[in-house]
C-alpha cells in the first residue's frame, strides 16, 4: 500500500512539471509547432489557426469546425462521442463474468456497485483517445443528466499497450462517473478517465442538460490530455454490440441505428 502511495506521489509530482510546461505561454508557441509537427495534426479543421493559441494545454482542447469536417449527429442512430478508437464492444455480463486480458478493466470496478446495479445486464463500449486527437466529448444520445461522481485515482497512461501490464489500469485511474437518463427513462452511464500529465476533466456542458436534457451531439465535458470514455448502457437502450478488433471512430459517427 505504501509503495502505491509512493508510485501515486511520483506520478502526480512529474505530471505536474510536465503541465507546468504546457500550460507555460513563453514556450507555448515552440512547443505547440514541435507538438503539431510530430502527431500530424490537421490544422484545416481547427477553429482558430495554431500560431493563436497561448500554450499547449489550449491547443491540446481546440475546438474544430464539426460542421464541415464531421458527420451530423442524427436522432435515428448512437454516434459515438469523440474521436478516438474503440477498444472494446459487448455485453456487460459477459465482459465482466470471464477473464478478460488487454482490456484495461473490469466493468464492475469502474463505477459504482450502485451504478453497476443498474447497467449490469446492458452494453459496454470503450473508446481511447490518443493525444493528437480532438478531446471534447458529446453526447451520444439524447440524454438528461441524473448524477455526476468525482473518483480520485491515479493518472498514470492509458495507452492501451499496457493494459496487459496493468490489467485494471482504468479502473485505478482518476475519473468522472455521469449517469444519464435517456428520454425512456433507462440508464445510461459514461466514465471519462483522466490520463498522465493533465487528469483533469472539464466539464462544457450546458445547464440544460441536468435539468431538461438535450440531444445528440450536444457538449458535456473535454479531456486535457489524451485518455478514454468507457459507455455502459441499461438492458435494452442498445441492441447487442461486438467488436472483434480496435475501430477507429470520429465524433458523431452512427455506431448503431435505432
Amino acid at each position: 500500500m505504501q509503495h502505491k502511495s509512493s508510485l501515486a506521489g511520483f506520478e502526480r509530482g512529474l505530471s505536474a512539471v510536465i503541465n507546468w510546461f504546457a500550460r507555460n505561454q513563453l514556450l507555448g508557441f515552440l512547443l505547440i509547432g514541435a507538438y503539431r509537427l510530430y502527431y500530424r495534426i490537421n490544422t484545416d479543421e481547427m477553429v482558430m489557426p495554431w500560431w493563436k493559441y497561448r500554450s499547449l494545454s489550449e491547443f491540446f482542447v481546440r475546438e474544430i469546425r464539426l460542421s464541415s469536417h464531421r458527420k451530423k449527429p442524427t436522432n435515428d442512430a448512437f454516434c459515438s462521442p469523440c474521436d478516438g478508437t474503440i477498444t472494446l464492444m459487448g455485453a456487460i455480463n459477459q465482459l465482466n463474468s470471464i477473464d478478460v486480458k488487454g482490456v484495461g478493466f473490469s466493468p464492475s470496478d469502474l463505477v459504482t456497485p450502485e451504478n453497476f446495479e443498474l447497467v449490469k445486464d446492458g452494453q459496454l463500449i470503450s473508446i481511447y483517445l490518443a493525444p493528437h486527437q480532438y478531446h471534447r466529448v458529446h453526447l451520444p444520445m439524447a440524454l438528461r443528466l441524473v448524477d455526476e461522481q468525482h473518483i480520485p485515482g491515479r493518472i498514470r497512461s492509458v495507452k492501451p499497450a499496457l493494459f496487459a501490464k496493468y490489467p485494471f489500469l482504468l479502473s485505478e485511474n482518476e475519473r468522472r462517473i455521469y449517469r444519464f437518463e435517456t428520454e425512456s427513462g433507462q440508464t445510461f452511464i459514461m466514465v471519462l478517465i483522466g490520463a498522465f500529465i493533465v487528469s483533469s476533466i472539464e466539464n462544457i456542458l450546458d445547464e440544460r442538460l441536468r435539468t431538461e436534457g438535450l440531444g445528440v451531439g450536444e457538449a458535456l465535458a473535454q479531456f486535457n490530455f489524451g485518455s478514454s470514455v468507457v459507455m455502459m448502457a441499461e438492458a435494452g437502450v442498445l441492441p447487442d454490440l461486438n467488436c472483434q478488433q480496435p475501430t477507429p471512430v470520429q465524433v458523431h459517427d452512427p455506431l448503431v441505428r435505432f
